[in-house]
């Protein structure tokens, strides 16, 4: 028989919303102008952060919320 304390806790889906954060460097005329091209850098021209720089597992949990499957 199992008691309150031994009864395993039914596992959940929940729909986790990530965030990647890395540094670039471009040239520009003004800031505007370095949003812009930062928004068309390849991959390979971004330097993802990763645990090396303090951000563990590369990625920041920015919310988590139950998964509905019926939405």
């Amino acid at each position: 028989m199992e008691t309150h304390k031994e009864k395993k806790q039914e596992e959940k889906r929940y729909r986790i919303t990530l965030l990647r954060f890395g540094k670039a460097v471009v040239s520009a005329k003004s800031q505007n102008d370095a949003t812009r091209k930062a928004l068309h850098l390849k991959e390979t021209d971004i330097h993802w952060l990763s645990d090396q720089d303090g951000i563990p597992g590369g990625r920041l949990v920015s919310l988590v919320e139950p998964f509905d499957e019926s939405m």
